[in-house]
């Protein structure tokens, strides 16, 4: 994946988060906590894949 689309990722999430926590006691709360926790795998899985083909090297 290219930077530009981690980046968009990255946004996306954050705008989630913060209306996730701007909302609280709503449906909203429960979907940007989900959207979050999505995220942050995503994005490991992300960093796993890029450190892949270093760590073969090794």
């Amino acid at each position: 994946m290219n930077y530009t689309s981690i980046c968009a990722m990255i946004c996306i999430v954050g705008a989630y988060a913060i209306y996730a926590f701007s909302n609280p006691g709503t449906d909203g709360a429960l979907f940007g906590t989900v959207m979050l926790i999505v995220g942050a795998l995503a994005g490991l899985k992300i960093k796993e894949m890029q450190d892949d083909g270093t760590d073969r090297l090794r």
